[in-house]
């Protein structure tokens, strides 16, 4: 039997693991970054979130603001129909 030559063996397996190890690190690459996104895309629906409550105070303060008015305008409407009649019955006596 013709003695097997071993050294040919391990150079490839060298490569192997060079191959291996650049793959893990691709691999490790890739799922830090499909992570990072995954977290980039929550902060972003969250930011949307805080957005949309912003939004929904604002037109809820403008709205009681609105409503404030009015009411402020009708008071001054039945302030000065109370006037009015006040002044009209002061002519009739």
């Amino acid at each position: 039997m013709a003695p097997r030559n071993r050294g040919k063996g391990k150079k490839g397996g060298k490569q192997k693991k060079k191959k291996n190890v650049a793959e893990n690190e691709v691999e490790e690459k890739y799922r830090k970054a499909a992570l990072e996104v995954d977290i980039l895309k929550e902060h972003l629906a969250l930011r949307r979130d805080v957005a949309r409550q912003v939004k929904a105070d604002s037109e809820g303060l403008k709205q009681r603001q609105l409503e404030r008015e009015l009411e402020m305008s009708r008071d001054d409407k039945k302030d000065i129909y109370e006037e009015m009649i006040r002044q009209y019955q002061e002519l009739q006596r």
